[in-house]
């Protein structure tokens, strides 16, 4: 891939000056003695010059200098404390931390042009609208790397600046600010940036997000993992970002291909899956024609996801100390989910209403046939009929077990067995969900981690087995 940053010619000249000087670093600081110390660092740079930009290759120089200057003033420290100089210890520490400081300063601004490098830091307007022809509007600036430290766009930096912020996205829009850049290694675009941000001034922020919507950004603009704007506002934004983009026109219904950012790798949730933690984004959402009967890219339907949220929040606050949830994050975050969950039942639950479900005790013939090797459409009927989360065997057996032990079908009865709200929970005495497939072994590798993911997105922990006594 051209456009990896990992890649190209900037970054591997970066690594190898990078590792030059952190040998060179280790190398003195563990002898203490400096000599050719600068030499080695000063050869790194020589070398990997040739690759950075004009402004990249004054900065890298700077943040040599830098090193140089600090390791010199860590051997001031050693000697210092050596010698009990207190008051000169704290005024190198001093120095030290300046030069730290400047790094990072410095580093924030790799991949910008001096030009572009002035308008961010521009404070006045009229210092803004003076640099404004100097910079390229057709690019984006910044290292491109994972954790940049400047939004890549002159219309963040705008939207961000304290003086007459719209003022000055407006000025860059009639300079020719483009909407359609995205960034290189994410893929994202203003409106992506803008709005997973919750920034102070709540109004001159949403006021712009108006006004870049109005201008043409792409509201169904997909980044590299699948997320529109509004999948970002919903997990990242607020609930007037969210607002703001449906009355637009954002869709609604679009799935995100996101990854979850859990231990697992669902893909494919609705808006409301998305917005499980804020009822008031759900009830927008279903103002604005999201489909509580929609189901995600992975045939899950939105309260099977939300109760399994539900249950993962319980889960935490469950095995929490009491020390780290003394601030009630978890209390909040269940009873938020609580709050999505009762919003959308009474919708997904309008219509013809389904038989009610039958009990082991009415119908025990039909629970012993989960247990056994019956043909898949016929188990496709039966967790449906039954009532799943209610059946407690004498012996500990639990519903989440059978498809685990089934011969055929297994991933498809399993998740049969999920959407009928069969808890991986297990039991006590036996073993929860994991313990019982790690018992249960099978050729199939494939259908083995497939099963294992469906468990883990359930909900599904290790934890020992208790026993009795």
């Amino acid at each position: 891939m051209a456009d990896d940053p990992q890649l190209s010619p900037e970054t591997a000249a970066l690594a190898a000056m990078a590792g030059r000087v952190v040998n060179a670093t280790l190398d003195k600081a563990l002898t203490g003695d400096l000599h050719g110390f600068e030499a080695d660092v000063d050869a790194a740079m020589i070398e990997a010059r040739p690759a950075f930009a004009d402004e990249d290759a004054v900065r890298r120089a700077e943040m040599l200098a830098l090193t140089k200057r600090a390791m010199r003033i860590l051997s001031e420290i050693r000697r210092a404390i050596t010698e009990g100089r207190q008051e000169d210890v704290a005024r190198l520490d001093a120095d030290l931390s300046a030069c730290k400081r400047r790094v990072s300063e410095l580093t924030a601004y790799q991949g910008f042009t001096a030009a572009a490098e002035r308008l961010h830091r521009a404070r006045g307007l009229d210092d803004f609208l003076a640099t404004l022809p100097e910079v390229d509007l057709t690019r984006l600036y910044g290292s491109g790397q994972h954790r940049i430290q400047i939004a890549p766009f002159p219309l963040i930096w705008a939207m961000e600046a304290r003086e007459r912020p719209l003022a000055r996205v407006q000025a860059l829009l009639n300079a020719g600010a483009r909407l359609d850049l995205t960034m290189k290694f994410w893929g994202q675009t203003v409106l992506h940036w803008i709005a997973k941000s919750r920034r102070k001034g709540r109004d001159k922020r949403l006021a712009i997000l108006r006004l870049l919507v109005l201008k043409g950004a792409d509201l169904e603009a997909r980044d590299w993992h699948g997320r529109t704007p509004l999948h970002l506002a919903i997990v990242d934004g607020s609930v007037d970002d969210v607002a703001i983009l449906l009355e637009a026109g954002a869709s609604p219904r679009a799935l995100s291909d996101e990854r979850s950012w859990h231990q697992t790798d669902r893909t494919g949730l609705t808006t409301l899956m998305l917005a499980a933690d804020d009822p008031a984004q759900m009830q927008l959402l279903l103002d604005h024609g999201a489909d509580p009967a929609q189901k995600g890219a992975d045939g899950w339907d939105l309260l099977a996801h939300l109760r399994k949220e539900l249950a993962q929040a319980e889960q935490w606050l469950m095995e929490e100390p009491e020390k780290k949830r003394a601030g009630g994050t978890y209390e909040r975050l269940r009873d938020a989910r609580a709050a999505s969950l009762a919003l959308v039942a009474p919708l997904v639950a309008t219509g013809p209403q389904p038989a009610r479900k039958l009990t082991y005790r009415q119908a025990p013939d039909l629970f012993l046939a989960l247990q056994t090797d019956m043909a898949l459409d016929d188990w496709r009927e039966t967790p449906g009929r039954v009532e799943i989360t209610s059946f407690h065997a004498p012996n500990g057996d639990c519903p989440i077990y059978w498809p685990i032990r089934a011969k055929a079908d297994r991933l498809q009865k399993l998740l049969l067995m999920l959407q009928a709200g069969a808890t991986v929970q297990g039991d006590p005495g036996n073993g929860m969900a994991l313990h019982i497939f790690a018992r249960t072994p099978r050729k199939d590798a494939e259908e083995q981690a497939q099963m294992l993911r469906m468990l883990l997105q359930a909900g599904a922990i290790w934890r020992p087995k208790t026993t009795a006594g």
